[in-house]
């Protein structure tokens, strides 16, 4: 009588806990279980394990060599420094760079002094029309020079007057 309660238990326990179990079309949508017969999945399982090595395998063949990624600053050439330190040394070459660029920009001499020096163009004017004031000013100085050369005193006057000895 025992035995028979206690089985009557048990079958009363299993009873709930099938009718709270799921159905087959839930525990597929869940991707719990796969739809269709067992060997029918392993062999679609074989064929896309096999497909995906397939694609592995191609992709694998077309990766570019390291030097091809050193050339291209993919990657960095400098194999005795590990990876994680190579950033670090990348961000502190160009901290470096910079501090030189700022320091030169700072001993740079004003625009007025390089005007003065020409070694700038004075841009007062119009840049369309820097070009023929440039000329024009060039132009002026020739004839300068010109009129001056022809005025100049030729050597016989240069001796009468004591300015060159014979």
């Amino acid at each position: 009588n025992q035995f028979l309660q206690s089985m009557t238990e048990v079958a009363t326990k299993l009873e709930r806990k099938l009718e709270c179990r799921p159905d087959k079309q839930d525990l597929v949508d869940r991707n719990v279980l796969k739809e269709g017969a067992p060997r029918l999945q392993a062999a679609k399982e074989a064929v896309r394990k096999e497909k995906l090595a397939q694609n592995l395998d191609h992709m694998f063949g077309q990766r570019p060599e390291r030097d091809e990624l050193e050339q291209r600053n993919i990657i960095k050439g400098d194999q005795t420094i590990a990876p994680a330190l190579q950033a670090a040394q990348e961000a502190l070459k160009k901290e470096k760079l910079a501090q030189g660029l700022a320091h030169k920009l700072e001993q740079r001499p004003e625009k007025s002094s390089l005007v003065d020096r020409n070694v700038l163009k004075d841009d007062s004017c119009a840049p369309a029309i820097q070009a023929a004031k440039s000329e024009l000013e060039r132009e002026k100085l020739s004839q300068s020079l010109e009129k001056q050369i022809q005025e100049r005193p030729d050597s016989e006057q240069l001796l009468q007057k004591g300015v060159l000895h014979h």
